[in-house]
């Protein structure tokens, strides 16, 4: 028998993960390692340089484009 049944408790949350995401590109990741990746592929490289030339066009915005965490 247990000391406080499981139905008064009921089920404990687990603990979140903090959440990993390439704004550029709008994609989420389930790891460091998947996000690494991403910020090294060919697909966020062609979005960056895209979003970087948009910015040109619009006038030369001054502020530096978003950096992979390290």
């Amino acid at each position: 028998m247990e000391a406080v049944p499981k139905g008064v408790l009921g089920a404990l949350a687990k603990p979140r993960r903090p959440v990993i995401a390439c704004s550029v590109c709008q994609i989420r990741f389930n790891s460091e390692s998947q996000a690494a990746a991403h910020y090294q592929g060919n697909r966020h490289a062609r979005r960056l340089k895209g979003l970087e030339a948009a910015r040109a066009r619009r006038g030369g915005d001054t502020g530096d484009p978003p950096e992979p965490p390290a």
